[in-house]
């Protein structure tokens, strides 16, 4: 293992020592003691060359093919426009093998048959707690000003996105887009997770701070197929509507109904994305105007 490659991987204590990100597109080896019981993590990454202090930080979530190379590829156009480092974390089937591990957090490390979580994780594995961490190790390698970073996930990251702001309430995240999500969590403590809050950690402050965000729902007008091989027709998620376009408008509906009956500032927006299906290259220049009004 080569000397570069070693500083890469060091726990996050060190990382202010380790060598800035190179221009361009690369990737790099994180690990930390305090999360993810230390394991290593690859973080696919591009720096634009004009890239200063002064630069954003722009988190990319894949979806279910675990494809992080990929994103990052369909935005890299966006990192050049806007100066932005660019970061997309890749949650491999090997470390994260179901969705109950990767875009539903590990916050819970098993599901049942009737859908009842169970075996409670730590904080500390939960996926949601790598982003900080990531964030923070990239600021001071490359002796960045910002104190908070975008976010973007689409179709299973877009699952793992509007999750995080409620189960991570004090999260670095100033704006976040979740695209084309399968099905949601309704901020409703009445509904047993993963459909809703019962049974998790997340108390009314969280909620309230996570409606405030500035979030945007984005949607794909033409993401409307009831076959799709990805969408999940368990009961719960069919209440929440017959394909995606229908569950994301339902999820901004119920979100601004709790935001109401909560008496607190709801902070999102709901936009569409006319011809668009499931595809996130094709959702980009939507969510770009989202993350850098």
């Amino acid at each position: 293992m080569s000397a570069l490659w070693l500083l890469l991987a060091l726990p996050l204590a060190v990382h202010s020592s380790a060598p800035p990100l190179a221009a361009g597109k690369g990737s790099f080896v994180f690990q930390d003691a305090s999360v993810n019981a230390g394991r290593p993590i690859t973080v696919w990454s591009y720096r634009p060359a004009d890239a200063g202090p002064d630069a954003d930080v722009l988190f990319v979530m894949h979806g279910v093919n675990r494809d992080a190379s990929r994103y990052l590829d369909e935005w890299i156009g966006v990192a050049e426009r806007h100066g932005a480092v660019l970061l997309c974390p890749e949650f491999t089937v090997a470390d994260w093998p179901e969705d109950i591990n990767y875009n539903l957090g590990n916050v819970f490390g098993t599901i049942d048959e009737n859908e009842r979580a169970a075996d409670p994780q730590p904080e500390a594995r939960w996926s949601f707690s790598l982003l900080d961490p990531i964030f923070d190790s990239v600021v001071a390698r490359l002796a960045l000003r910002t104190r908070g970073y975008l976010l973007y996930g689409h179709s299973a990251g877009a699952q793992f996105v509007h999750r995080l702001l409620f189960f991570k309430p004090d999260a670095k995240v100033k704006r976040a887009v979740s695209a084309n999500a399968g099905w949601y969590m309704l901020p409703d403590p009445a509904v047993p997770f993963p459909y809703g809050l019962q049974g998790t950690s997340v108390g009314e402050a969280a909620v309230k701070k996570a409606l405030g965000m500035p979030l945007t729902i984005l949607l794909g007008e033409e993401d409307v197929d009831p076959s799709h091989k990805w969408l999940r027709t368990t009961p719960a998620a069919m209440r929440q509507g017959a394909n995606r376009f229908e569950r994301g408008r339902y999820y901004f509906a119920a979100a601004g109904k709790v935001a109401g009956a909560l008496g607190t500032a709801f902070g999102w927006r709901l936009v569409t994305a006319p011809g668009v299906a499931h595809h996130d290259k094709q959702m980009v220049p939507y969510a770009e105007k989202a993350l850098f009004p």
